[in-house]
């Protein structure tokens, strides 16, 4: 079976979230597959190599389009042309690892729609000027992928249920792939772990998505009660988010952070905030759990089901402080979140969604994803 797959490959640059997804499940499909088609815009390839993304290309798994992306992408968007024949590809299945349109021709097509925020109209930033401009950009995309897809792939239960209910489809057409957590985040069993230091971590930045609000009133009830411990924020956050971080005197602004320095700072860190207001799944709890750090996430969208019952969950940023404050006057608690997060975390493994995919595909193979 041939699968051609296709993805912005700038999208590989310092990934986060959905960054991560494409990179990862494109590999382990490559891998366990044996070897699938690279669709990449001339322009898209140039840029990847400018940022050095994902080491040296493979030319020999690697299609160049002679198109520039935005203009391609339109052009299959609106017109459902050029057929990816006409670049000489003849697959079984289109893959795209994010939410991207390709007219497949006679190849069947799966796309993987990771949220559905530009059809939510109830969240609080729903009637920004911001989020007009995201909605008129994501929905026509989105709602070609829903009548289009052979295969709709998503990434938790939560983004299946709000796909079922916002397009009225046969949940039959909807697979849950999953995300998963990389090896690099977890903890050795045996490895003590550094001490713990008077700083919580959220990650994401200060930004209405992320949680800005409550982040900030934590910041403001630890500066009141526990004048000893700091809030740091990896990620980039809104302009006027972060000036009043500055102001407030106890958050640190890290800026995006490698994956190596992310475990660091979880290792040494007393817990994890999660105060997302929307998330399609929410990695970095995971990442977390993963590295042994006690986990506080807001009660909402994806955010219980990956938690489960190995983090505290909360419904507002006082919650969230009351639970913390917990955590450090309990270490008995602690060390049970501890423990139960990371076999929660050993559950989510990306091998196990490369392993749902190709099912999901069809892909017969005895080869073993490592």
């Amino acid at each position: 079976m041939k699968v051609t797959t296709y993805y912005q490959r700038v999208r590989l640059w310092k990934p986060t979230g959905v960054g991560k997804h494409i990179a990862l499940m494109t590999a382990g499909l490559e891998k366990l597959a044996g070897g699938i088609e690279h669709l990449h815009c001339f322009d898209d390839v140039r840029a990847a190599r400018a940022k050095d993304v994902g080491g040296p290309l493979k030319p020999s798994t690697m299609r160049v389009l002679p198109l520039p992306r935005k203009v391609l992408e339109l052009s299959w968007l609106k017109l459902g042309q050029p057929n990816l024949s006409l670049f000489g590809s003849k697959p079984d299945w289109v893959y795209c690892p994010a939410e991207d349109f390709v007219p497949s021709g006679s190849a069947k097509f799966a796309a993987t729609i990771h949220d559905t925020r530009p059809f939510e109209t109830d969240l609080p930033w729903s009637e920004s000027e911001e989020d007009a401009r995201y909605r008129a950009r994501w929905q026509p995309v989105l709602t070609r992928i829903m009548d289009r897809a052979d295969l709709v792939l998503t990434v938790s239960e939560f983004s299946k249920s709000r796909l079922i209910d916002l397009f009225d489809v046969d949940e039959s057409r909807i697979t849950v792939i999953g995300n998963g957590v990389e090896d690099l985040f977890f903890q050795d069993e045996g490895l003590a772990l550094p001490e713990r230091e008077n700083f919580l971590l959220a990650v994401g930045g200060l930004q209405p998505r992320k949680g800005d609000r409550h982040l900030l009133r934590i910041a403001q009830l630890l500066k009141e009660k526990m004048p000893n411990m700091r809030l740091f924020v990896a990620g980039r956050g809104y302009k006027d988010s972060e000036q009043a971080a500055k102001a407030a005197g106890n958050i640190e602004l890290l800026g995006y952070i490698s994956d190596d320095e992310l475990k660091d700072y979880l290792n040494r860190a007393s817990a994890f905030l999660m105060m997302s207001e929307y998330e399609g799944f929410g990695i970095p709890v995971l990442e977390a759990m993963a590295a042994k750090c006690p986990v506080v996430a807001l009660r909402k969208s994806a955010l219980p089901e990956v938690t489960g019952s190995a983090g505290v969950l909360v419904d507002s940023a006082e919650e969230a402080f009351e639970a913390v404050a917990g955590l450090m006057s309990d270490a008995q608690q602690t060390r049970t979140l501890v423990e139960r997060g990371f076999e929660r975390a050993n559950e989510f493994r990306w091998t196990s969604c490369v392993s749902r995919l190709a099912k999901a595909l069809g892909i017969q193979t005895s080869t073993a994803v490592s």
